[in-house]
């Protein structure tokens, strides 16, 4: 299996992230195409970054609740999907299905309805290594690291994604510790 070309990103990162609009920008350079939702949609639009509302992703328009938006079935099935895999291979050719493969995102605090679909989203796209998955800075900067060595195409080896899912996990693994703790 060839290390996939990161064509499509989702960014759900809090507004604070440190890096992120530079980020974005150097995406836009590779020519990935990137969507985002709420206050971090309208930062990166302001930082003068290509970037489309999700719902240019979905096809649905706003629902009330941004929790709703990112867990639509579209984001879901572009997370999990596989297209080195046969069966999942013709079901997205068959239904026009268009996969991510890069989810940006972090959370500040583990209460609220945002945290925990961004939690469950991070799993989805964490458990299939063809996504590419980054939840700080740090992770931020290895994935251009990995991206300018390959010249000019957004690929990222399968050792880095694995590395950086396994980031993940341990994320959200403490995620729920701390949500656990705070249920008490």
């Amino acid at each position: 299996m060839a290390d996939p070309l990161i064509e499509r990103a989702l960014v759900l990162t809090h507004v604070k992230q440190p890096g992120i609009s530079d980020f974005c920008h150097i995406l836009n350079q590779y020519g990935v195409e990137i969507f985002s939702t709420g206050e971090i949609f309208k930062n990166l639009k302001e930082a003068r970054v290509e970037v489309s509302p999700l719902f240019k992703f979905t096809g649905t328009p706003f629902p009330p609740d941004e929790a709703l938006e990112i867990l639509h079935p579209s984001i879901i099935s572009g997370l999990s999907l596989n297209k080195d895999k046969e069966k999942q291979r013709k079901h997205i050719n068959q239904n026009g299905i268009r996969l991510l493969d890069l989810l940006v995102c972090n959370f500040e605090s583990p209460i609220g309805d945002i945290e925990v679909a961004k939690i469950a989203l991070l799993g989805v796209a964490a458990r299939n290594r063809r996504v590419t998955v980054a939840t700080g800075e740090q992770a931020l900067n290895s994935i251009l690291d990995e991206m300018h060595k390959n010249g000019e195409q957004a690929i990222v080896s399968e050792a880095m994604r694995s590395s950086l899912a396994n980031e993940a996990l341990t994320l959200i693994a403490e995620y729920c510790l701390a949500a656990a703790k705070l249920s008490v």
